[in-house]
């Protein structure tokens, strides 16, 4: 046994609900560390009553999956809003909405774990290398936010911290897969700047990078008008 699960308040879960998200979170907790590269560790995961109960225990202003979900880093714990209590937000796919849940906490978790233990380790840069990689492991639901902020924003105006790591994420994940991004990780740790990690990867600057991207974008769009066009 890895995960210890608690459902708050307790008692307040049948017996085929908690054998269903335990046998989820044990594989998921072994999956992620196995991306980390570590032996799998001992989450404590809080399956709340309501969305209520996981906002007073997250970190302020964390990001990504609101009260829904969140690992709270004071509290060396997770916390999540149980499934079966609010309805679906990704479509009707209760199963799923449970993977992008505990996928987005227990990256948060390994970060912290193996990057900044001790409060003293903490850099802000670590915050938003965890809020990216949160968001592109679990599902990459907010691809089409950071597809618009490259097609709307590159070259106008300069991107914030944040923001380039969430695309330099989804362009290694759309061109090389997930395992790409953990394979770099430790550098992109190391650097504490996505674009020196950038040229290192890449061999190119991290405006040559996105703006290559944004380019395959735009003629992507341009073939499927033209396609749309010949039906007609």
């Amino acid at each position: 046994m890895t995960v210890e699960l608690k459902f708050v308040p307790e008692k307040s879960e049948s017996e085929e609900l908690r054998s269903k998200l335990f046998g989820i979170f044990e594989d998921r907790n072994k999956a992620v560390a196995k991306w980390f590269g570590v032996e799998p560790k001992n989450p404590k995961i809080n399956v709340c009553a309501s969305k209520g109960m996981v906002a007073s225990k997250i970190d302020p202003g964390a990001q990504g999956l609101g009260t829904f979900a969140g690992y709270s880093s004071m509290f060396d714990e997770i916390f999540i809003v149980n499934p079966v209590g609010v309805a679906p937000i990704f479509g009707d796919n209760l199963d799923k909405q449970i993977l992008i849940f505990i996928d987005y906490c227990f990256v948060k978790y390994y970060l912290k774990q193996i990057y900044f233990p001790e409060q003293k380790d903490f850099k802000l840069y670590y915050k938003y290398v965890s809020d990216a990689l949160a968001k592109v492991v679990s599902g990459n639901y907010q691809a089409e936010i950071v597809k618009n902020n490259v097609k709307y924003g590159f070259g106008i105006r300069p991107f914030k911290r944040d923001q380039e790591l969430e695309i330099v994420f989804h362009i290694m994940l759309e061109k090389s897969g997930l395992n790409y991004i953990f394979e770099h990780l430790p550098k992109i740790m190391e650097d504490l700047d996505i674009k020196k990690t950038t040229f290192t990867i890449y061999k190119k600057s991290f405006n040559d990078l996105v703006g290559q991207f944004k380019k395959e974008m735009d003629d992507y769009e341009k073939e499927l008008k033209l396609k749309v066009g010949r039906r007609r």
